[in-house]
């Protein structure tokens, strides 16, 4: 009953479940039959039913891909401190914005040096992202 309440909160619905399907395969899938960046974008951002999804080097914020593409400002650009909030945030963060819905952004990190923050981007009138979602797009 009370995740019902949670849940008549929030101005859409909670696609942690979804988002945790979508992971669950990816993590089934073999490798020999793993998608393209711009495809796993594309699923990402259905699986959390957001607008669009992203990832850019951590280091450098550059955009490494988008989707949909776009030549839309990413947050970083205005908040120069919003990445060292991502990579010290225990689960994704949400982050409002000004023009459009919020994002959820995370760090990926590799057994590489390197790092890139993923993020996903709410589309129509959707309100804040639940803790749910923040913990599977960490996962994901």
């Amino acid at each position: 009953m009370a995740g019902a309440q949670e849940q008549s909160h929030r101005s859409g619905p909670d696609a942690s479940r979804s988002a945790l399907d979508f992971v669950h395969s990816l993590l089934c899938q073999p490798p020999s039959q793993a998608t393209g960046l711009e495809a796993l974008l594309t699923n990402l951002a259905a699986a959390f039913a957001a607008g669009g999804a992203g990832l850019a080097d951590l280091s450098s914020g550059k955009v490494l891909a988008r989707h949909p593409a776009g030549a839309h400002r990413v947050p970083w650009d205005e908040d120069a401190q919003l990445a060292q909030r991502v990579q010290h945030s225990p689960t994704a963060l949400s982050v409002s914005r000004q023009t459009g819905g919020p994002l959820l952004l995370t760090v990926v990190r590799s057994r590489a040096p390197s790092a890139w923050m993923l993020w996903l981007e709410a589309g129509g009138e959707r309100g804040e992202w639940s803790g749910a979602e923040a913990a599977a797009l960490t996962l994901a």
